[in-house]
């Protein structure tokens, strides 16, 4: 237990380090320190989405195993084992059973993948804009976009526009 909850605090403290590294072209030293400073007092916000993000992809995984259950079929062991000429018979099943589920759960985690990578993507922008003041001008300027000028708001009084 001593070692179970620092380990989680641990990965939490860096679960935004791809995201910092990609987004902010930093290295990797860097991108795990700034990991730590945004998610630093959010470890309650992270485990939360972590916990979301884990039983959905979870109940994906399950719907796509129980759909890979119908193209299997288990066969019975007793009664290859009473024939041993059916040996190889039980092994091309079991083979053919290994391929079909293996393919299931890799569809299920094409369809989890970008639903976790989007949650962890937004969690990044959320903290940044919470922490520091991030909004799309710094965004524009960090892609090396100009920032076009604020349009003059014209001004009313009781007739209209006042030109």
């Amino acid at each position: 237990m001593l070692c179970i909850i620092p380990g989680i605090i641990f990965s939490f403290w860096f679960i935004l380090t791809t995201q910092t590294i990609v987004i902010e072209k930093v290295g990797i030293i860097e991108g795990m320190s700034r990991s730590k400073k945004l998610v630093s007092g959010n470890l309650g916000k992270i485990f939360l989405l972590s916990l979301v993000v884990g039983i959905i992809g979870y109940v994906v995984q399950q719907i796509f195993g129980f759909i890979g259950g119908f193209f299997t079929n288990t066969p019975d062991a007793l009664t290859y084992s009473e024939n041993p000429e059916l040996i190889t018979t039980y092994l091309d099943t079991a083979r053919h059973n290994f391929i079909i589920t293996t393919l299931f759960e890799n569809i299920g985690q094409i369809i989890v993948m970008p639903i976790t990578a989007g949650a962890f993507v937004l969690l990044y922008y959320d903290l940044r804009i919470r922490k520091e003041g991030f909004d799309l001008d710094m965004l524009a300027q960090a892609m090396g976009e100009e920032v076009p000028a604020a349009e003059e708001t014209p001004t009313y009084d009781s007739q209209g526009p006042v030109l």
